[in-house]
């Protein structure tokens, strides 16, 4: 059988560098942004030829002051567990308006909160 990717002969061969950079994180305490986001970005930018790089999902969820994802006119870059339109009618409004060029009627909030209540009756129900 020939491995179709060989993730240990990868890591190996630079092993390393690889766990020098991983202590240099851990020793820092540096897990969310700083010095290693910021040269990451740089580098980044460069190997791609792009103007600049941001690192989006920094593994804080939605913590207060964290961020997910990046807008920039009509260029939207997010990475979505699970069905993200369906939980977030405002974004798929958004992006819907975007398509057909004007902006859509919003929803009646009666509508969105009953919805909301329902769910989140069923959840605690659960527990």
């Amino acid at each position: 059988m020939i491995r179709f990717l060989d993730l240990q002969k990868q890591y190996h061969s630079i092993k390393g560098e690889i766990d020098a950079a991983i202590s240099d994180v851990i020793s820092g305490a540096a897990f969310v942004g700083g010095t290693f986001v910021s040269t990451f970005e740089r580098e980044f930018a460069q190997w791609t030829q792009a103007p600049y790089c941001i690192g989006v999902g920094n593994g804080t969820g939605n913590a207060a002051g964290s961020f997910e994802g990046a807008v920039q006119d009509h260029i939207l870059g997010t990475y979505l567990h699970g069905p993200g339109l369906a939980r977030n009618p405002e974004l798929a409004d958004l992006l819907l308006s975007w398509a057909v060029g004007s902006t859509l009627l919003p929803w009646a909030q009666a509508d969105i909160d009953a919805l909301r209540a329902e769910r989140l009756a069923t959840v605690r129900g659960r527990r």
